[in-house]
């Protein structure tokens, strides 16, 4: 009798003992409990910090890493902010993989895709939009039928720094419609009848270059302040280069652009 009480604890002893397992740990906060750090407390719960190295499954048969609460079937949220997770590549078709599955495909850069059972689809985000407003102070002198690219441009707003306020040059982040603005301001000085002031906007690529136009006649003869404003929608590939400058087409007559603020403003903005 003695001998199947004896047995009874002990198989009894070897159920509580299957009903949480630490490695690493004498006291384990799930079923399965790993402690990577060998820091875990040894009575009560562990901190966060502790947590960090740790992997867990509780009885609801979540998975947690980095933590001992996971209220999913993998969680990776942890105290430290370092809960980064790899992906791979996979040959497999995506009615092999299932529906839900996810992949990372090595394709135009890099993209991370999703079956729906059917097919592989991209995981599609949000860019930041294109949008760019710049005044230019600098100034400069345009000869008759001359143009001239302003420089060292003032920055209000760059939300991709797609713009070289250097130079005076946008490059298209992306494929995509923009819409540009310019605007120029010439002091005071001698203009001829029936000459012109232009706007030029030159989209540079590796096939060629356009170019647009767009022209004021001066305002007659004598002392005059010309101001010439523009706006252009231009469809765009990705490093297209634009650059948006001013052309005086009088014939006789030198030309400054005014360096007070507010005259010379550069604005793009991605539709």
């Amino acid at each position: 009798m003695k001998n199947k009480l004896l047995l009874l604890g002990i198989i009894l002893a070897g159920q509580k003992s299957l009903a949480q397992l630490g490695i690493n740990t004498a006291n384990p906060q799930g079923i399965f409990n790993v402690d990577g750090g060998k820091d875990n407390a040894t009575s009560g719960s562990s901190s966060t910090s502790q947590q960090i190295n740790d992997f867990i499954v509780n009885a609801n048969g979540n998975t947690g890493i980095g933590t001992h609460s996971p209220v999913v079937k993998l969680d990776m949220r942890t105290s430290s902010g370092n809960s980064a997770m790899a992906i791979g590549s996979t040959s497999q078709s995506a009615s092999s993989a299932k529906a839900g599955a996810i992949r990372y495909a090595s394709v135009s850069g890099g993209k991370i895709q999703y079956s729906d059972g059917t097919i592989w689809y991209e995981v599609q985000a949000a860019p930041t939009k294109v949008f760019i407003k710049a005044d230019n102070t600098s100034g400069f002198t345009l000869a008759p039928q001359s143009s001239a690219i302003p420089t060292n441009w003032t920055e209000s707003y760059d939300t991709t720094n797609s713009f070289n306020a250097a130079t005076g040059t946008f490059t298209a982040p992306r494929a995509g419609n923009f819409m540009l603005n310019a605007s120029y301001c010439f002091d005071v000085g001698t203009t001829k009848v029936d000459t012109g002031i232009e706007i030029q906007v030159v989209v540079s690529n590796t096939s060629g270059t356009k170019r647009y136009k767009f022209r004021k006649e001066a305002g007659g003869a004598g002392n005059n302040y010309v101001a010439i404003t523009g706006s252009i929608t231009m469809n765009l590939q990705k490093n297209d280069i634009v650059q948006a400058y001013p052309y005086n087409g009088t014939d006789t007559y030198t030309k400054s652009l005014i360096v007070n603020p507010g005259y010379n403003i550069l604005s793009i903005t991605e539709l």
